[in-house]
């Protein structure tokens, strides 16, 4: 039998990180699905692989949208002949992970009951996540459809802020174990079986689907990343990519108006994938 671990939370919440924290620390042999929308898989190029992981990039759209759900299933089809013993499925931000049940049953169907689903741990941003909910149902779903809420970048919001956030996510899934954390840090994944919420229909459909597009910058000094910031921040939900700040390859975040930039050790073409408000 191998183990499915499904994580989910919106852009920037620390999905990744969680997913790197995870491998660091996991000696057994596992598989990463890492899901996209948008045509180029960012993620995919800063998780941190080793020799015994493997990764499966499903980009330009959501697996659980009729557009990539057979893509996802087939992949899990073909993953059960592996030598492994766990997949992580990292959701793109916006997923709507309703219908899972159903895509696991079909694809247990097809390969003698091969997976166990051990849970679903949702990555919840602590700055953002009342203020986005309210725009972006899909995030609401993540948390119904999740076991474990970490509430992530706790260190960056004051206590009545968690307090407020606390009782939101109670109040949206009161099954759900919350657990504060930065960095995306959590010790393990569970060990116990936990059950799927039956399916209903999943909010990630052709028509939902968010507009994105890729730009390729030119080597940035600080003056230039300030007015490229101010400029994406007016226009995007998500920014994230390579970009060259003062001859020196960095790794670039934005959500909103908040700005990540991380040094990379590998040299990657400068490009931002951009996720538009509509």
């Amino acid at each position: 039998m191998k183990n499915i671990y499904l994580v989910t939370g919106f852009l920037g919440a620390g999905k990744t990180s969680f997913v790197n924290n995870f491998l660091k620390n996991y000696n057994k042999k596992v598989a990463v699905i890492v899901n996209e929308f948008g045509e180029i898989n960012i993620d995919s190029k800063i998780i941190h692989s080793k020799e015994n992981i493997r990764i499966h990039e499903i980009n330009n759209g959501s697996i659980f949208c009729c557009c990539r759900m057979l893509e996802f299933a087939n992949a899990l089809v073909e993953m059960a002949k592996l030598d492994i013993e766990t997949i992580v499925v990292e959701a793109s931000g916006l997923a709507d992970p309703a219908n899972l049940e159903d895509i696991i049953s079909g694809a247990n169907a097809r390969c003698d009951n091969e997976y166990s689903f051990m849970g679903s741990l949702c990555l919840v941003d602590a700055r953002n996540y009342l203020k986005l909910s309210t725009a972006l149902p899909a995030l609401v779903s993540q948390v119904q459809n999740s076991n474990y809420l970490l509430i992530n970048k706790s260190d960056l919001v004051d206590e009545k802020q968690i307090v407020l956030l606390e009782k939101e996510l109670k109040e949206k899934n009161p099954k759900a174990q919350i657990i504060k954390t930065t960095y995306g840090r959590f010790d393990e994944l569970p060990h116990e079986i936990k059950e799927l919420k039956p399916s209903s229909p999943s909010l990630n459909t052709p028509m939902a689907r968010p507009d994105t597009k890729v730009i390729h910058p030119k080597p940035l000094n600080q003056k230039r990343l300030d007015r490229l910031i101010n400029k994406i921040s007016k226009k995007a939900y998500r920014a994230k990519g390579f970009v060259t700040l003062d001859g020196k390859k960095k790794y670039i975040d934005i959500v909103g108006d908040q700005l990540t930039l991380s040094d990379i050790d590998e040299a990657h073409r400068d490009e931002i994938v951009l996720l538009n408000i509509k």
